[in-house]
């Protein structure tokens, strides 16, 4: 072969790896940086659903203890709010609560779907007509372990790849 002939092909060879090397690099750096951005996003995502889901139950918790000890005309929660001013501010505070869990899930999931419709389950027990609280639904036992099997998977609180939502 032609001395010529090899060297143009060398050369040809070294200018086409110089440009794909660089650009493979940036396509992978990309890909990284983009994985990264997610399962930090994801995992902020998840902590702060969970503080939110903490607090509402808590908050919820302790309406059913006040209506549980009400005395007076229950009247769908407003004469508890109407005596004690400062339950107004719980009040306020659940509803802004529960507007922040309903902001952070996706409606289009059946699994966020399931867990409004829980969440609205437990606010209408908690302003039912009568001053008795009412008993625990079976199916309410089966979503808890259904949500804590999805948020505490036993890999720091990230969703698991595989999960199939049972």
């Amino acid at each position: 072969m032609d001395p010529l002939f090899i060297s143009v092909v060398s050369a040809c060879t070294a200018l086409v790896a110089s440009i794909a090397g660089p650009l493979v690099t940036l396509a992978v750096a990309r890909r990284q940086f983009n994985a990264n951005v997610l399962s930090v996003n994801r995992q902020k995502w998840i902590e702060t659903l969970r503080g939110m889901l903490a607090e509402l139950i808590s908050l919820l918790v302790s309406a059913l203890v006040t209506k549980a000890g009400w005395k007076g005309k229950w009247d769908k929660g407003l004469g508890v709010v109407t005596a004690n001013p400062a339950m107004r501010e719980k009040l306020e505070r659940l509803v802004l609560v529960q507007w922040n869990i309903r902001l952070l899930m996706n409606p289009t999931e059946p699994d966020h779907q399931q867990l409004y419709q829980t969440i609205e389950s437990a606010l209408l027990r908690g302003c039912s007509l009568t001053n008795r609280t009412m008993p625990r639904r079976k199916p309410m036992s089966r979503r808890s372990r259904h949500w804590r099997k999805r948020f505490s998977n036993g890999n720091g609180g990230e969703l698991s790849e595989g999960y199939d939502g049972r």
